[in-house]
C-alpha cells in the first residue's frame, strides 16, 4: 500500500507544487504530517485510473482534508491522494 501511495504522489504532485497547501521540507530527516495538506478522491467504483483522474474534470472533484491523520468510514470505496511537496533542503530525497 505504501509503494502505490508513493506512486501516486510523485505521478500527480508535481502537477499542482504551487498550491497554497503545500507541505514545504526543509529537513529530510524531520516527519512531517501530511493530513492537513492533503486532497482526496472518494471512487466508489473502484474503477479510476491514474490516467482518469489526472484530467482537468476531476481535478476539482478532489476534497481537501483538514485532520492530521486521514480516516474515513468503512467502505468498499477506493481513494485517491493528492498532495504538493516543494523540496527545501538540501538534499534529494523520496517520500516513504
Amino acid at each position: 500500500m505504501k509503494k502505490i501511495l508513493l506512486i501516486l504522489f510523485l505521478a500527480i504532485s508535481h502537477l499542482f507544487s504551487q498550491s497554497e497547501n503545500s507541505i514545504t521540507i526543509h529537513d529530510i530527516n524531520k516527519l512531517y504530517i501530511v493530513g492537513p495538506s492533503l486532497y482526496y478522491l472518494e471512487d466508489p467504483s473502484g474503477t479510476l485510473t491514474i490516467d482518469e483522474i489526472t484530467l482537468a474534470e476531476y481535478q476539482n472533484k478532489f476534497t481537501l482534508y483538514h485532520k492530521d491523520i486521514f480516516t474515513f468510514p468503512s467502505t468498499n470505496s477506493k481513494f485517491w491522494f493528492r498532495v504538493s511537496i516543494r523540496n527545501q533542503s538540501k538534499e534529494d530525497s523520496w517520500l516513504e
